[in-house]
């Protein structure tokens, strides 16, 4: 189970922190996708002990970033999504 992700700065220029807590070890998997709902990339991908942990993230490598995602935190199956919005 998971809880507690929050995103900073949200709009962001395409840099920011990922917040988020890990009730028990396991595999950590951050993804991003469009409002379609297509697989942008993923952001994290790692098994992780539990705790609070913070997460810094790029996406300025992608071409034409600027829009509205929703980032998925998979934490051993529990998913829990936030909207992202990223402005140039």
């Amino acid at each position: 189970e998971n809880s507690g992700l929050s995103i900073y700065p949200n709009p962001s220029h395409g840099i920011g922190k990922i917040n988020y807590e890990v009730k028990t070890r396991g595999v950590v998997k951050l993804d991003l996708y469009n409002l379609l709902g297509e697989h942008i990339a993923t952001l994290l991908n790692e098994i992780q002990d539990a705790g609070s942990k913070v997460h810094s993230f790029s996406v300025n490598d992608l071409e034409n970033i600027s829009g509205i995602y929703l980032l998925k935190l998979t934490v051993d199956g529990n998913t829990t999504t936030q909207k992202l919005i990223v402005s140039e």
